[in-house]
């Protein structure tokens, strides 16, 4: 039916993945995809975080998606994975109407709610911040960018870019890895299909 709901299991964020990926569209922000978020909810977030996606329909169609976890006995609400992998997000509506009630249940929740990393001039924030005047306290945190390795040149003029300091840090911890079994090193470049698998496995590293 029509209206919010409240999806609590892998499962149910499976069943919306379609209508999800159509409201990102071909230029969406790369992190609201479904994948991201289902790779997240599949290695389980973290300990003691629960799924609790909030999933807007209107006339049999999803129009809007905010996918959080809860933390322990309902206590606080965040992004999925955003602890874990501080990435920059953004939360995607089909319009406006669709925005404002999607902001107007983040609000209704009447919990804290971290929305780590969320774009502060997108059109979410703006209407979160208008839904919140009079119900409730919005704090807007400056936050440091996502590191990065610019590898454009290829990894050996990188590394020997690097302090003396830190590439000595590295054969070591080579050297260590190597005692444990044989090291390999892999640049992936992956095709759409395959991002899915690599989303999981980087979630599970991370935990």
């Amino acid at each position: 039916g029509d209206g919010l709901r409240i999806l609590e299991s892998v499962e149910a964020l499976e069943a919306i993945e379609a209508g999800w990926r159509n409201l990102v569209g071909p230029s969406g922000h790369a992190l609201s995809e479904p994948e991201w978020y289902l790779a997240a909810a599949r290695s389980r977030i973290r300990d003691g975080l629960e799924l609790a996606a909030l999933a807007l329909w209107r006339q049999g169609e999803l129009v809007a998606v905010a996918p959080l976890a809860r933390g322990p006995n309902g206590q606080r609400y965040e992004f999925l994975g955003s602890t874990t992998l501080y990435e920059p997000t953004e939360i995607v509506a089909k319009d406006s109407q669709a925005r404002h009630q999607l902001a107007a249940a983040v609000i209704g929740l009447r919990r804290p709610v971290m929305l780590s990393r969320l774009a502060p001039r997108g059109a979410f924030s703006h209407e979160l911040g208008l839904q919140a005047r009079g119900k409730g306290l919005l704090l807007a945190l400056r936050s440091a960018d996502s590191p990065y390795v610019d590898l454009s040149s290829g990894w050996n003029p990188y590394f020997e870019a690097l302090p003396s300091r830190t590439r000595n840090m590295l054969r070591r911890a080579s050297r260590a890895l190597a005692k444990q079994g044989a090291v390999a090193y892999e640049f992936v470049k992956p095709e759409p299909s395959a991002i899915p698998a690599i989303l999981e496995l980087a979630f599970r590293v991370e935990q």
